[in-house]
């Protein structure tokens, strides 16, 4: 695991890393706080406003449903954001166990082949 220090340190002498990492954690933030910065409903549908380029009531414009895309755009990125969060789990888990499972098998295996096999029947007598 990468302690907190190595970061600080990486991210001294890289700028392309201190961009990047600005970077991600605006759009983390602004994933997290969607609900209260999103300028409208993202669901919200508009016909006559529809196809809208950018203006000051829609910073990127509008789709063709009329829907703000600064919003949904927000919103989405708040779906993405949990979604990856769901998959780094599961495939941590998914790792885990194998790992538990492939550390078992070999143990199991070198208790096998040991020259002392008296732990046999130790184990099926209960």
């Amino acid at each position: 695991m990468i302690s907190w220090h190595a970061m600080q340190d990486f991210l001294r002498q890289s700028v392309l890393a201190r961009v990047g990492f600005a970077a991600a954690m605006i759009l983390l933030l602004s994933a997290l706080l969607a609900p209260w910065i999103a300028p409208a409903d993202p669901a919200a549908q508009n016909l006559p406003a529809r196809l809208e380029s950018p203006s000051r009531a829609h910073w990127m414009g509008t789709d063709e449903l009329g829907r703000d895309i600064l919003s949904r755009t927000l919103f989405g990125a708040r779906l993405s954001a949990s979604r990856a969060w769901s998959i780094i789990a599961f495939t941590a888990a998914t790792l885990a166990t194998i790992a538990t499972h492939g550390l078992a098998s070999i143990i199991a295996f070198e208790l096998l082949q040991s020259p002392d096999e008296s732990f046999i029947p130790a184990i099926a007598s209960g």
